[in-house]
């Protein structure tokens, strides 16, 4: 019987060693555990107040972006209001410069054809008067 007794003394130590051990064992990982749902929460936490900052950088990008945008489209209008406008200045301002130019030199054409005809007439009047004058 001392060999089952010793047999049974060596099965209990064992087994209260391995209580003890897995008692530990439990009581780590149960720290552990806490420790990283805490780091979890914190990083959670974090990520949160990054999202919401993230939100509020976005809307303020995008309303930015919106007030540009209509700034924009004003200056393009104005820009091509502005533009028409300096083209339809410069086709009256050309067709004034044509027809102030075509002007002088519209009348120039009729008054030289008429002196150019005077002369001929006056060179044709002295020739028939030269020639009328030796008859005599």
């Amino acid at each position: 019987m001392d060999a089952d007794a010793s047999w049974l003394t060596v099965t209990k130590v064992f087994a209260i060693v391995m209580t003890v051990v897995t008692v530990l064992v439990t009581a780590g990982l149960l720290f552990i555990g806490a420790k990283l749902a805490r780091l979890i929460n914190r990083v959670l936490g974090f990520l949160d107040l990054v999202t919401r900052e993230t939100g509020k950088l976005a809307g303020t990008v995008n309303e930015t972006t919106e007030k540009i945008s209509a700034r924009a489209e004003r200056v393009a209008a104005a820009a091509e209001d502005k533009i028409t406008s300096a083209a339809s200045n410069i086709e009256q301002a050309v067709a004034s410069v044509s027809k102030a130019a075509a002007g002088p030199a519209g009348s120039l054409g009729p008054l030289v054809m008429g002196l150019i005809k005077g002369f001929r007439a006056g060179r044709e009047r002295g020739e028939t008067a030269g020639t009328e004058g030796d008859e005599t």
